[in-house]
């Protein structure tokens, strides 16, 4: 992680599969370029760059080192898929310290209590994005809220607490079949 005074930005992850609803990513860097022109902007991906993304903001495959550094120096992150399962980057972003602002696709909803840490917004709502993401660059307090409240949601995904719930799990499974 970088310093807390070194995050300047904002950054996602691109893919341009349907699910990943490039044009709702494209809608909203767009947005973001259009009115805070000098806000950085950070995407990877490990698809091509899309023309509309300019090459300075964009990695292609980047190595972990630069995925962390991408998330550390991004005050807010945002998804913006129209169907996740169990969107990894969201837990990445907030073990980074970043604030979340994402899609109600599915999994997030298993990560984001939407106004506790984080942002859950209308799927294809480029305007309502752009605006969670401009409230949380915007009001220090909140993002730092959410980046509190993050920290207790990274720890429910931990290795030790997926152990342990799967011990858990079998060994009631295991008891139901016994006894």
């Amino acid at each position: 992680s970088v310093p807390e005074s070194d995050r300047d930005g904002v950054g996602t992850i691109f893919g341009d599969g349907y699910h990943k609803d490039p044009e709702t990513v494209l809608g909203v860097i767009e947005g973001l370029r259009k009115s805070n022109p000098d806000l950085p902007i950070r995407v990877f991906g490990a698809c091509r760059r899309p023309k509309a993304i300019p090459a300075e903001i964009y990695r292609r495959l980047p190595s972990k080192e630069i995925i962390r550094e991408i998330y550390s120096k991004s005050r807010v992150w945002f998804l913006g898929s129209c169907s996740e399962g169990f969107p990894a980057p969201i837990l990445e972003a907030m073990a980074c310290g970043c604030a979340v602002v994402s899609t109600d696709c599915g999994g997030p909803r298993d990560m984001i209590q939407d106004g506790v840490n984080g942002f859950l917004c209308e799927v294809g709502n480029i305007k309502q994005i752009k605006e969670k993401i401009e409230v949380l660059l915007s009001n220090e307090k909140l993002r730092k809220q959410f980046v509190e409240e993050s920290k207790k949601t990274v720890q429910k995904f931990s290795w030790d607490n997926s152990v342990d719930k799967l011990e858990r799990v079998l060994n009631s499974i295991y008891q139901e079949r016994v006894g």
